[in-house]
């Protein structure tokens, strides 16, 4: 419940960061490498998704979890006259086992729970090296608040994301735990084993660490702010234009699969030729693809190719604001 709780928190500071930058474009990027000009609010926001199927995930865990193992005995149920579906209904259980071996040996409780967790921890690693990578000189696309940044022993003018490295390394021992429950699980016999008692420390470690991270990444996400300055900038490479222009073709009646052929050759003649896509005359244009008109310079502008997503999901502006709410 805690987890799931900690979750909604970082949440709502993922939709205050988002409302707080609804407007600021920046590159969205495949490989690492720029892409297409994008909403800050959108690429913050898919990190919201990622965490509301943690949520759903916890929750699946939580209702087949609730399962009373009371009155099984040590394996093979009792000879006295007992109850157990009284005792589950008196402690909030709303099922009662169904074969008395199973209720003693069963782990899957503990397997989906770090299971849970394992995943939440790749999703908090995921978004604290984003914010790493954001937030590092190369990029400056935001800046953390100094109450979650550390200064190097050696170096005064150092800003070091420690949290965010800290909580990115713990996402490993996560996952070390549900292997470490896993292999243990692997090979047991029918039945209770003594191995089963080595199955707590690491469901315990898991929600220890994931708590710990998941407060983190909320302070962080919390306080921070972003260079619109430098987003934009980074967005204005005219080279993140290339799909717009290929979408530009296929309205104008070009099939999908030329217009991209034909963008790819202007994009590397371009770079052959040392010109930028924008800098190019339209005539120039035109010995590629007759279909190309004046409007086409109108594309270099990163917040018009925002503005041009339409689709469910997009980075679209309303899109976008109907997704923050």
């Amino acid at each position: 419940e805690l987890r799931r709780v900690l979750l909604v928190f970082l949440q709502s500071a993922i939709l205050k960061s988002a409302k707080q930058h609804a407007d600021i474009v920046m590159p969205g990027y495949t490989h690492l490498q720029r892409a297409q000009p994008v909403l800050y609010a959108h690429a913050i926001l898919a990190f919201h998704e990622m965490f509301s199927r943690d949520i759903e995930r916890f929750n699946d865990c939580k209702k087949r979890s609730a399962v009373s193992p009371l009155g099984a005995g040590a394996q093979a149920g009792s000879g006295l006259t007992i109850n157990p579906e009284s005792v589950a209904k008196k402690l909030g259980f709303p099922k009662v086992f169904s074969n008395s071996i199973d209720a003693v040996s069963d782990r899957d409780f503990a397997a989906e729970f770090l299971m849970a967790c394992s995943l939440t921890a790749v999703h908090i690693s995921q978004m604290a090296e984003t914010l790493v990578i954001w937030s590092s000189s190369e990029f400056g696309f935001v800046e953390l608040a100094d109450n979650v940044t550390t200064t190097s022993s050696l170096m005064p003018h150092k800003k070091n994301p420690d949290p965010l490295e800290i909580a990115r390394a713990k996402s490993g021992a996560v996952i070390g735990d549900l292997v470490n429950l896993l292999v243990t699980l692997k090979g047991l016999p029918l039945g209770y084993n003594r191995d089963l008692q080595e199955t707590k420390p690491p469901v315990i470690n898991s929600a220890i660490i994931v708590s710990d991270a998941l407060k983190v990444m909320t302070c962080v996400v919390d306080a921070v702010t972003v260079n619109a300055e430098k987003t934009l900038a980074a967005a204005s490479d005219p080279a993140l234009i290339a799909t717009d222009l290929v979408e530009y073709l296929v309205n104008k009646g070009v099939p999908f699969r030329k217009a991209h052929e034909t963008i790819a050759e202007i994009v590397a003649d371009a770079a052959d030729k040392g010109v930028k896509l924008p800098k190019m005359e339209l005539k120039e244009y035109q010995k590629y693809a007759p279909e190309f008109e004046k409007d086409l310079f109108e594309l270099f502008n990163p917040k018009l190719s925002v503005s041009a997503k339409i689709s469910h999901g997009s980075t679209g502006v309303e899109k976008v604001k109907k997704a923050i709410g």
